[in-house]
């Protein structure tokens, strides 16, 4: 008996003999010789790939400036090939971007598994107005109602800065609070596990944007209960 073994491949489907497959798929057939004896032992080995090509970024709307992370994944090893707008980027062919956001729009990627097999993938980014601007409160009441609590900075922008000092006074020039994380909730009206008296207090916040501007706040707040 002659043995045939026979690959065929394709990308997301293959037509073999006039039947279409989409998954992969083992053929076997014996020819029977025309003195009736098995003669001819055929397998075919049908390879179908499918290639999914993905695209992530950091965030889904970014800051002017703000530099986010596009990062491309895919089920098979791959390749990449270009990225849209070109004008964007200037590595055609990595696999992650760090992109400095500029203005909203759709960025893409095409890619081909090592197997020859192409697809692409897109991204919507929507890029804001960055806004250095401080909110600072003049009073606060710390008296556990859930109100007006913690007092600190509020900023126009959710990301985009770094605190590098805030500081809270008491009349004596003595530090009653100070942090430098943009994650602590702020000053709750107490130092030293002890509540600290109402009246009038005093701060400075310093502060540092992407956009390169450096800030520094200083005044008074009120303490009440």
């Amino acid at each position: 008996i002659q043995e045939v073994l026979i690959d065929t491949f394709g990308c997301d489907r293959v037509d073999f003999e006039g039947k279409t497959y989409t998954e992969n798929t083992i053929l076997e057939d014996t020819f029977i010789s025309i003195h009736g004896c098995d003669s001819l032992h055929r397998q075919v080995n049908i390879i179908v790939e499918h290639f999914n090509l993905e695209l992530t970024s950091s965030f889904d709307s970014a800051y002017q400036g703000e530099t986010i992370v596009l990062t491309t994944t895919a089920n098979v090893p791959y390749d990449i090939y270009a990225w849209g707008p070109a004008s964007w980027f200037s590595d055609q062919s990595a696999f992650v971007q760090y992109w400095k956001a500029q203005q909203s729009g759709v960025i893409s990627v095409h890619g081909e598994s090592r197997a020859g097999c192409p697809d692409s993938a897109e991204v919507y980014l929507d890029v804001l107005p960055f806004n250095s601007g401080i909110f600072i409160p003049n009073a606060f009441s710390p008296n556990g109602d859930g109100l007006n609590d913690y007092f600190g900075p509020a900023f126009w922008v959710t990301r985009g800065y770094t605190i590098n000092a805030f500081r809270i006074f008491n009349r004596y020039g003595q530090i009653v609070y100070q942090s430098a994380s943009a994650e602590d909730k702020g000053w709750d009206g107490r130092f030293k596990g002890k509540d600290c008296d109402i009246g009038t207090y005093f701060y400075q916040v310093d502060v540092d944007f992407l956009n390169g501007i450096n800030t520094t706040v200083r005044g008074d707040l009120s303490l009440v209960r």
